[in-house]
């Protein structure tokens, strides 16, 4: 029992990062790329050939926009990828030793996030 409980823990924590998203939209910082480090896409053609010169382009490490934008999630994530969510699924399990109800929780945890999107914070 002491080892499919082990490995049952061990499943969940590596699928955590799979299965649960927390994504923070904030924006840190906005900075405009210098020229030449974007695609300018008033000189690409039409059609197909622009496609595919767009394609090569973006191959090479150009940018795809004028504006390097950073938010609060790629920040988080260049520290540990996935952070946020390994934190939620803890303190629902935390909460779930302290015995309450899973429905509160699910609940809950639909409320924050509704808020969370309505105040442009997720």
């Amino acid at each position: 029992t002491k080892g499919a409980t082990i490995l049952g823990m061990f499943i969940l924590g590596s699928l955590v990062n799979r299965w649960v998203s927390v994504k923070f939209t904030p924006v840190v910082s906005n900075v405009q790329n210098q020229k030449g480090a974007y695609i300018d896409w008033s000189s690409i053609p039409n059609g197909t050939k622009g496609i595919q010169k767009a394609l090569e382009l973006q191959a090479q490490g150009l940018s795809l926009t004028k504006n390097k934008i950073t938010t609060l999630q790629d920040n988080l994530d260049s520290l540990i990828p996935g952070l946020m969510g390994l934190l939620l699924t803890l303190f629902c399990m935390w909460l779930l030793k302290k015995k309450v109800s899973p429905i509160v929780i699910i609940l809950g945890l639909f409320v924050v996030g509704v808020v969370f999107h309505v105040v442009g914070l997720m």
